[in-house]
């Protein structure tokens, strides 16, 4: 075996030797599992993550995240909180989140119900106030800014939390989230000429 030879043999098995991703070699936006830190319903084994082919959007869906108000009880609470690990490309870059809130709501004009969503370090409040009666399966869609720099925060906390509470003894309130979709927005790009 010449020195040639050897040296080609070398450089094929330095070359096949794995290499480490960089932000440069992800071709889509990776979210890991959903680490669970607070979960009032204790149904973390029924929270499931999936997402869009291309990662931008990713749906959260769980049960018995729901807070009822009726008879002696005038005030109930429920909440689930965690993080993901994310990955983005080098050149993506997104301004923000928009959230999608899935769930049903019924309560009394006696009743408020109230959701505090916290996405990526920003909050939005859901409500429906005291004096409005509502009984549906409700749809709430609301956009987050996200930090300067395009960047997503890592990890990236997602929060819910879930307010039902009335006023009067004969009233009654109860709201529930089935589910959240994240899709994160792009930075318009601008033409080059």
């Amino acid at each position: 075996m010449g020195p040639l030879f050897r040296a080609l043999c070398v450089a094929a098995l330095l070359s096949s030797a794995p290499l480490t991703a960089s932000a440069a070699d992800i071709g889509r936006l990776e979210w890991g599992g959903f680490v669970v830190e607070a979960d009032s319903s204790n149904g973390y084994q029924e929270i499931n993550s999936s997402t869009s082919d291309d990662g931008r959007s990713l749906t959260l869906t769980f049960s018995a995240l729901e807070a009822k108000a009726d008879g002696s009880t005038m005030e109930a609470t429920a909440k689930v909180a965690g993080h993901y690990d994310v990955s983005q490309p080098k050149l993506d870059s997104f301004v923000m989140a928009r959230v999608n809130l899935e769930g049903h709501i019924i309560k009394s004009t006696g009743s408020v119900a109230k959701l505090v969503l916290k996405v990526g370090g920003s909050e939005k409040i859901i409500e429906w106030p005291e004096g409005n009666v509502a009984s549906e399966k409700y749809t709430r869609a609301v956009e987050i800014a996200l930090p300067a720099g395009g960047r997503l925060p890592n990890p990236f906390p997602v929060s819910v939390d879930v307010l039902a509470r009335k006023t009067g003894y004969s009233d009654a309130v109860y709201v529930s989230v089935s589910g959240l979709t994240i899709t994160a927005i792009e930075e318009p790009k601008v033409a080059s000429n």
